[in-house]
């Protein structure tokens, strides 16, 4: 299957929001949602940086999507910068690995361009084996949702 990946930063973008509603389809079985645009404010809404993969097969049909942002870590005596890694889907129509691993890849050299080195994501069971994959490893430390943290560094 011959795809191709593109990096949307409007989220007005149609594309972006026809992804977004497939992925919710797919995944939640979601048909039609009540003021898209709320909704779509209020997972978008984190911080400037934020962009998305989206991934089309031959057909022009969605078969993946991302979101991901920079985020910085801090304390008194450091800061570190992440690209996080906010939402990995793939549809069942596709390869996981083989399509997740092109949007992984994407957001990632999103993140280099913009100088950050080191990637998180929550680990979830549906995407464990995706993110082991391209050596991503767990940490001791959990999201609010209680989801471990998967992290990668480049050197």
């Amino acid at each position: 299957m011959k795809s191709k990946t593109i990096l949307i930063t409007d989220f007005s973008d149609e594309l972006f929001i026809y992804a977004f509603q497939t992925m919710l389809h797919e995944e939640h079985g979601i048909v039609a949602i009540d003021n898209l645009e709320i909704f779509l404010n209020k997972v978008t809404n984190d911080g400037m940086d934020l962009f998305s993969c989206v991934q089309t097969d031959e057909n022009n049909e969605i078969i993946g999507l991302a979101i991901a942002q920079p985020i910085k870590l801090s304390n008194n005596h450091f800061e570190e910068s992440y690209g996080y890694i906010k939402v990995l889907w793939v549809s069942t129509k596709c390869s996981k690995n083989a399509c997740g691993s092109e949007l992984l890849e994407l957001c990632e050299k999103q993140f280099s361009e913009m100088h950050v080195k080191q990637f998180v994501a929550d680990l979830d069971e549906v995407n464990e084996k995706l993110f082991l994959n391209n050596h991503y490893t767990k940490i001791n430390c959990l999201l609010h949702n209680n989801n471990l943290v998967l992290c990668k560094k480049e050197y």
